[in-house]
């Protein structure tokens, strides 16, 4: 299976559960379906993605992303709505062919975040952050930036030659819980101390400031904050007034 097939395959797996989903609904049962802010689940075997679609890591090179190391272990039916929802319906949004811009009328998301995994922190806290975003800028608040925003380090408190590889790699709670265990997630905190990547370990589990800011136009993986920018002031104005 190449890689576009593959892609195919999984785009027409969750169209079929959202699919199944509304064949379930009942005619006159009420319903809410979450179409927000993701993240896989599917625990990732180092070398699957060669082992099955035949993509050879290496030819990923200048292909990442730059807020990942770029290095080989890295690469390795219309419904009634109910009296009491007041919001518009996204199913035009789903069902349409088009592309970029669907609905010119709606121009920025929310997402919010609370916790994924409740025992990240000590005491079970959370890492409370609101943002919004439109097609040019993303405004981050982060309500308790003195939090780790991916759960304590825990054992990464650690020098890097005491740590146990395969627990970075299987072990989610070994270390930063909020962020799934995966080889990357190894990789990256047993580079730590290398000047080059350090950067990158930064940015994955360091923690935040309590205001962030991205110009989507120049920076579209959102790396420079510029909440501090007074050439900015206008749009953190606005991110902070919602």
């Amino acid at each position: 299976m190449s890689a576009k097939e593959a892609h195919t395959d999984i785009l027409n797996q969750v169209r079929g559960n959202f699919d199944a989903f509304i064949a379930d609904r009942k005619p006159t049962q009420p319903w809410l379906y979450y179409f927000g802010t993701t993240t896989t689940h599917r625990k990732w075997i180092k070398g699957s993605g060669n082992k099955h679609w035949g993509i050879n890591p290496d030819d990923l090179k200048g292909k990442m992303p730059p807020f990942f190391p770029d290095v080989h272990e890295v690469r390795i039916g219309k419904v009634k709505l109910p009296e009491n929802l007041d919001a518009r319906s996204l199913m035009p949004v789903i069902t349409s062919k088009k592309s970029g811009v669907v609905d010119p009328t709606r121009t920025w998301t929310i997402t919010g975040r609370e916790r994924h995994v409740a025992n990240a922190r000590k005491n079970s806290l959370p890492y409370p952050m609101r943002a919004i975003q439109t097609k040019d800028f993303l405004f981050i608040r982060n309500y308790k930036p003195e939090r780790w925003p991916m759960g304590a380090p825990l054992n990464a408190d650690r020098p890097s030659a005491e740590l146990d590889v395969s627990a970075l790699e299987n072990n989610t709670f070994y270390c930063f819980p909020d962020f799934d265990a995966s080889p990357t997630k190894a990789w990256m905190v047993l580079n730590r101390d290398n000047v080059k990547y350090k950067w990158h370990y930064n940015m994955a589990f360091g923690k935040r400031p309590a205001m962030e800011l991205y110009d989507l136009q120049k920076d579209p993986d959102q790396i420079h904050n510029i909440a501090n920018n007074p050439e900015y002031a206008t749009q953190k104005k606005k991110g902070k007034k919602y």
